[in-house]
């Protein structure tokens, strides 16, 4: 980890992960920490232990299931991804709307 330049953590349950990542963020302050987590009330602490950038299998999940009902429906051709640019957009304004929500730090 010292001398690591990412950690990919993808650890089952969400006890594991926050002292994973704040190891992790003492060994290295320097280290790009990627994380997974399965919902979005765990976004804050994996942000507070230095994580930067998360994916929320919640949030992913909705976007999936939102694009396969207009799929299935038949939606005209771009209107499942112009949904998903759409529901990306609106969960983003919510986090900037919300003080008590954790920014995002884009992964560069």
């Amino acid at each position: 980890v010292r001398a690591a330049s990412c950690l990919i953590a993808t650890l089952p349950h969400s006890t594991n992960r926050v002292p994973l990542i704040t190891a992790a963020r003492q060994m290295n302050p320097g280290l790009r920490i990627l994380v997974r987590a399965r919902y979005l009330t765990e976004e804050k602490d994996l942000q507070a232990a230095g994580s930067n950038w998360i994916c929320i299998e919640e949030e992913e999940a909705a976007v999936a299931l939102a694009q396969a009902v207009l799929r299935e429906i038949g939606a005209t051709a771009g209107l499942p991804e112009q949904l998903e640019l759409r529901l990306r957009s609106d969960l983003h304004r919510d986090r900037l709307s919300n003080p008590d929500s954790p920014k995002r730090q884009p992964f560069a």
